[in-house]
């Protein structure tokens, strides 16, 4: 059965509100020019602007004249909100989810949710994949992956087409002008790292994986430590693999690459992990080594899971505030949506640093 003429077009006139090229307030073409435009009769246009009158995509403002695009309040109406963050198997995912549903639910608002594990490409499709009139904003974690700023920055593009409120949770896009809520990585770095420094390490070595927002603040922050003391950190002791590789399973070529720069780095006193997945790969490497680890001062930031016993039952650490990470997003999305705007709201949240067995 094929689909009548004036379904057609009024398919074609959504896909144009819902990118981005007829936005809220602007007047669209008139009947004849519709006509022109998609080679259909006036009687087709008549009937596809009048079902788009009622499905509340076109207006007649009073004291105007011709058809604009509708101002829709609160999105499209739907109350539902798709969210993108890395693993919700784990701590920091599922304390982040956590967050987003509970202020989402005390607005009635529903959550869609892509479990993104750290794959870019299932990211994408994903976000492909939205029929746009169902949703009313977008929650995402930019995806931690090779070439992080420009990939990421394709599906910021998209739904900027889309014309879709959206917001960032735990890292930011370098360059690319976005809400987002993030915890002080720069900051408690710096003081995690300067406290290692006053309790007399002048040699650590920092365990960290794929470039992104947040690990690129950390390692600023940890270089204002050696800066801020009069020392000079040395880029030997960044040790850096793919840490999109150790987990679920450990790739034993990233293990070899890790034992590499760990073997000429020279004598180091105390190891700062950027997550867990890089504290535990680093001790099990030291110990193949036969480097003794309970000699070393062990440090951590974002502590997202269980330690590693016996070694890391009690360490210096990084706590950010997931939960409220997650929970302001979500609040300041649909404020953003409530009002119809698309106010930019950059929030950087405390972390808690825990200075326990903080040791020369």
């Amino acid at each position: 059965m094929s689909i009548p003429k004036y379904e057609q077009l009024k398919v074609s006139i959504r896909q144009k509100i819902e990118e981005g090229l007829w936005q809220a307030g602007d007047k669209i073409p008139p009947q004849r020019e519709l006509e022109e435009m998609f080679s259909v009769s006036r009687i087709t246009v008549k009937k596809a602007v009048a079902d788009l009158i009622n499905e509340e995509y076109l207006e007649h403002p009073p004291g105007k004249k011709g058809l604009y695009v509708r101002k829709r309040e609160n999105g499209n109406g739907s109350r539902t909100i798709a969210v993108a963050v890395d693993d919700v198997t784990d701590r920091f995912g599922a304390t982040l989810l956590r967050g987003i549903e509970d202020s989402l639910w005390e607005k009635r608002y529903h959550t869609i949710i892509c479990n993104a594990d750290r794959d870019f490409n299932k990211v994408e499709e994903y976000f492909h994949s939205f029929d746009y009139g169902k949703v009313d904003g977008i929650i995402f974690s930019p995806v931690i992956d090779l070439e992080y700023r420009e990939r990421n920055a394709r599906i910021i593009e998209l739904l900027r087409q889309k014309a879709i409120p959206h917001i960032l949770v735990d890292r930011y896009i370098p360059g690319v002008q976005s809400s987002y809520v993030i915890s002080d990585h720069q900051e408690s770095a710096r003081l995690l790292t300067d406290s290692m420094i006053r309790a007399g390490h002048r040699r650590i070595m920092v365990g960290t994986g794929l470039e992104c927002s947040g690990v690129t603040d950390r390692i600023r922050g940890i270089r204002q430590a050696f800066s801020d003391n009069g020392l000079e950190f040395d880029e030997d002791l960044l040790v850096r693999v793919n840490d999109n590789r150790l987990y679920p399973d450990t790739d034993p070529e990233e293990l070899e690459k890790m034992r590499r720069q760990i073997s000429r780095a020279g004598e180091f006193t105390a190891f700062y992990a950027l997550n867990n997945r890089l504290l535990k790969a680093g001790i099990n490497t030291m110990l193949g080594l036969d480097l003794d680890v309970r000699s070393l001062q062990l440090a951590l930031h974002n502590e997202v899971s269980k330690p590693v016993p016996p070694y890391t039952d009690h360490i210096p650490r990084v706590v950010p505030p997931v939960y409220k990470i997650g929970w302001t997003a979500a609040r300041i999305l649909m404020d953003n949506i409530a009002e119809g705007g698309d106010t930019v709201s950059q929030i950087i949240l405390k972390s808690e640093i825990v200075y326990e067995n903080l040791a020369p």
